[in-house]
């Protein structure tokens, strides 16, 4: 992870302008204390910041608001291939998650790890099946990207390399752990039957001392709703099944 600075106090910032040497009308040219490997001395125009010209505050990338002069904030250099950016955020806001500055698989896979598995709502296995099916479709996204940076790859060179194989092997495991999530044998619902205690499970009563069919159940069972103790305990179970497909991710 980018260290993450910490600054205490947002400062106006400018534009700059170069430093005009007077005697020539020139921009100003200094020699600092490097040197190329030849020798060579290496020199510097120097520039000044432009007090006309100032620049907006910095934007925090978490909640979209201005970084006001005078508060505290936070930032992370994120190096890329050829150049870099940088990231600012209020002090009080959270840290940057992996997948925020890297596109790398492992913060991508952290992304999907972080989750949030809600499962309040859910009623029955198939509702189970749905909150896994929104992790499928993440998953496999995943796997389709890494494909065709495979495919890429094999094109560009007009053959496969080790490397394109490798990111191939990455989008079949990919594709390997959304279909577990795909077949997760969830715990069957609190039962909503019972036996019926009118009757005792006969299904049958005695009044005024003629045998008749109970008229309290049905087939000797009657229908109730789960406690809100059972619902809950069974989506714990749903919960951790989950959980635990996604903590052991193949990659």
């Amino acid at each position: 992870m980018p260290k993450v600075m910490h600054v205490a106090k947002a400062r106006q910032r400018y534009e700059t302008k170069p430093v005009i040497d007077p005697e020539t009308g020139e921009q100003k040219v200094v020699t600092t204390t490097r040197s190329t490997r030849k020798g060579k001395e290496v020199t510097r125009r120097l520039s000044e910041p432009d007090l006309d010209r100032p620049l907006p505050p910095r934007t925090c990338d978490f909640d979209g608001n201005e970084i006001a002069i005078g508060t505290a904030f936070k930032y992370i250099a994120i190096k890329r291939q050829f150049g870099g950016t940088a990231r600012y955020r209020h002090e009080g806001c959270p840290n940057w998650n992996p997948w925020e500055y890297s596109d790398a698989l492992w913060a991508r896979i952290a992304q999907i790890q972080a989750q949030d598995i809600d499962v309040s709502e859910i009623l029955n296995e198939e509702d189970a099946q749905g909150v896994a099916d929104g992790l499928v479709e993440m998953i496999t996204m995943l796997a389709e990207e890494k494909r065709e940076a495979a495919q890429n790859m094999e094109d560009g060179f007009g053959h496969s390399t080790a490397q394109s194989e490798e990111i191939a092997d990455q989008a079949d495991q990919l594709d390997s752990w959304a279909n577990e999530f795909s077949s997760i044998a969830f715990p069957e619902p609190p039962s909503t039957e019972e036996t019926c205690t009118d009757c005792g499970g006969s299904g049958q009563q005695v009044v005024d001392g003629v045998e008749m069919l109970c008229p309290a159940c049905e087939d000797d069972r009657i229908e109730r709703e789960p406690t809100d103790d059972e619902m809950a305990e069974w989506r714990d179970e749903v919960q951790n099944e989950i959980a635990s497909l996604l903590e052991n991710s193949p990659l």
